[in-house]
Order: C-alpha cells, then structure tokens, then sequence
C-alpha cells in the first residue's frame, strides 16, 4: 500500500470517530472555499537558497516552509509574522512574472497585496528583481528585511548576471529613519530594516492577533464582509474580545465541530475596528462571519455567547 495511506476501517479504533472529523472538514470548507484569500503581503519564497546549501539529501520535498527551512532567515519571519498577526501568501519568481500594479495594490491572481517582502534572502534572479522593481517604479512598496540579495543563483553565467543585478540595486538609495532605511523609486518606496513589525506598519498591513500567541487566524473575503477561522492551539481555555480589522457592524459565530450557531457579541475599537467576544475550549476552533451591514440572523445562541 502506499506509504503515506491512513487506513480507516472498523479494525482501526478511530473508525467510529471517523465521521465526525469529516464533518468537522465539511463545515469548515463550507465558509473558506466561498470565499477569496485576504492577505496584505506577498513574502518571496528563497528556493535558490536552499538548493545552494550544500548537503546531500538526493530527493527534497517543498510544501511550505517545514524541515527545508528550519533555522534560516526565512523561517523566522514566517513564524513572526504569523505571530504578530499580519497575513501573508507565499509567491515564486515564475509567479512575480505575472504581477501587475494597479489600484495602488500589487495584483496577482485576481488578489491584492499591499506589498512585497524579501525575507533576507542571499541569491535572487536578476530578472525576478527586475520584476521587482519595475512594480515598484510603477508605486509598489516593497519590504526588505534585513539585507537586500547580492548573489544570483546558478553558474550560468553567474558574474554576468550578479553584475546585472549589483546594477539594478544601485538604483536604490537609502536614507536612514530611525529604525529604518528608506529610498524612493519612481512612484514606489524600498524599505529596509531589522524590524518587522515597523516593516508591516509601513505598509500599513492590516494587524490581527488575539492576545494568546497560541491562536491562530485565517481570514478571508466574501460579498458582504469577511470570515475568519480562528483554532485556539493550547491545553488553555480562551476568552477574550478578538479585534478584526474590517468595519463590521454585525458578526455571527459558527462551531464546525457542533455545528452550533449563534449572534456574536461585539464592540467598537479604540482604532474604528471592531471587537468580537469569543470563547474557545482547548484546540477548539470557531468561525466568524462578520458583516457590513446589520443582520437579523435567527440563530439559537451557542453558550460562548
């Protein structure tokens, strides 16, 4: 059989439960395949890095960041950025052939992004820099964390091509603002800096993070406002108001796992964004569905509320 199979038959003793979790998946993607990914920024994933580590691993698997990744640069602002709250889509230098800058947004596969971010990686193509810096001429904002690449990938005529890029970079001239380097170009800014929390203020990411590092969220975009799955990952209950960034006037909780429903309490912020009242168990999870507009939603009210 194939190696990576689950077998689920009545000899497993999961195979009475085993409903259940489909259900639970069933309800969840009922809300996030109908809607549209939501994120602020673009982060580029450095595959030229790490097939520039030497090692000798013959077949390598890439499914995100884990065991490729572990300990670099780029790991390490994923993670933080996820912490902090800030949303992020990965994208290759086959993808940034494709993006355009419109709207004062960078556009790629019907989505916007607020920005471009380079996770202090060492080699780049010079023409996926290019790319790069053609948007932001065009008034994109592009986000470096700590140091800009010096190094292209692959022998092919390598001095030939690091000296293309070296050219491209010396179009940037920075100035230092407190924490951070910044150079205008065209109608778009570079930003350079150690720190990525200011790096996302600048451009002006949307931040929301529950006050327990151990809850993650996932927002995303429908007709009449947004969804957001939230998991609270710890043998901790939870309860706290959670602040979402959209402009909400009505929200709704939904429990994939009950299937229970119900009005969700809110507030406004102190910032003009909106609080949600939750409840979660530990490794429970909640979906909330907010608003743009008032609803009368006739749910029997869950007992988080």
């Amino acid at each position: 059989m194939f190696y990576a199979a689950v077998h689920f038959q009545p000899e497993n003793p999961q195979w009475k439960h085993f409903h259940a979790l489909n259900q639970y998946v069933a309800r969840v993607q009922s809300f996030l395949q109908s809607g549209r990914p939501d994120n602020d920024l673009l982060l580029y994933y450095p595959i030229a890095d790490r097939y520039a580590q030497p090692g000798n691993t013959l077949l390598q698997h890439f499914d995100g960041m884990e065991k490729n990744f572990v300990n670099t640069d780029f790991e390490h602002v994923s993670k933080e950025m996820i912490e902090k709250g800030y949303s992020f889509d990965f994208f290759s230098d086959r993808q940034l052939q494709q993006f355009k800058f419109q709207n004062n947004n960078v556009v790629t596969g019907g989505n916007q992004f607020k920005a471009i971010l380079l996770p202090a990686i060492d080699r780049i193509q010079e023409t996926s820099m290019a790319a790069i810096l053609r948007l932001v001429k065009e008034g994109a904002t592009l986000l470096v964390h700590r140091q800009l690449p010096q190094n292209v990938p692959g022998l092919y005529k390598s001095e030939e091509r690091t000296a293309t890029l070296k050219a491209l970079l010396s179009a940037l001239h920075f100035d230092q603002v407190q924490t951070v380097r910044a150079a205008k170009l065209g109608r778009g800014r570079v930003y350079l800096s150690d720190d990525l929390s200011e790096l996302a203020r600048l451009a002006k990411a949307r931040q929301e993070k529950p006050s327990a590092d151990s809850v993650y969220m996932l927002r995303r975009k429908n007709k009449e406002g947004h969804f957001y799955f939230v998991n609270n990952r710890s043998n901790r209950s939870l309860e706290e108001w959670i602040k979402l960034s959209d402009k909400a006037t009505t929200a709704a909780l939904f429990d994939p796992a009950s299937e229970a429903k119900g009005m969700a309490r809110i507030r406004p912020g102190r910032d003009g964004s909106v609080e949600v009242r939750v409840q979660l168990e530990p490794h429970a999870s909640i979906i909330i569905e907010s608003y743009q507009s008032k609803k009368q939603v006739q749910y029997s009210l869950i007992e988080i509320l």
